[in-house]
């Protein structure tokens, strides 16, 4: 059975994925990964917030690139190699995790055809 201190822990791991999720639908993605990052330091086993901190990674740096008419492009493919490990960090946590593995074949068919 969960103790109190589990279940505060527990508490604060959910919102602080919460509000990483709602910075995420508000188009703020380095405020939302900070949030996903502080859930992730309580639980590292989280496949879901993995999977969002990829999909953050990936928003924020498409508009830094639209931002920059692509002058950000050295910076994008670090970025997007960061991206890459987190989906598959979450694949790892639950191999058959489909929104990963979607948006791990999304960015790599991206990087392919944009040349990143």
């Amino acid at each position: 059975m969960f103790g109190r201190k589990d279940q505060v822990k527990q508490g604060m791991v959910d919102i602080y994925a919460h509000k990483g999720l709602m910075l995420m639908d508000q188009n703020r993605y380095e405020e939302a990964m900070s949030e996903l990052k502080k859930s992730l330091e309580i639980n590292d086993r989280q496949h879901d917030v993995m999977c969002n901190i990829g999909i953050c990674f990936v928003q924020a740096t498409v508009q830094e690139l639209l931002n920059t008419n692509g002058a950000y492009k050295q910076d994008a493919v670090q970025t997007f190699d960061i991206a890459q490990d987190y989906f598959l960090k979450a694949i790892k946590l639950k191999p058959n995790y489909q929104l990963a593995k979607d948006n791990l074949s999304r960015l790599r068919d991206f990087r392919i055809s944009n040349g990143y």
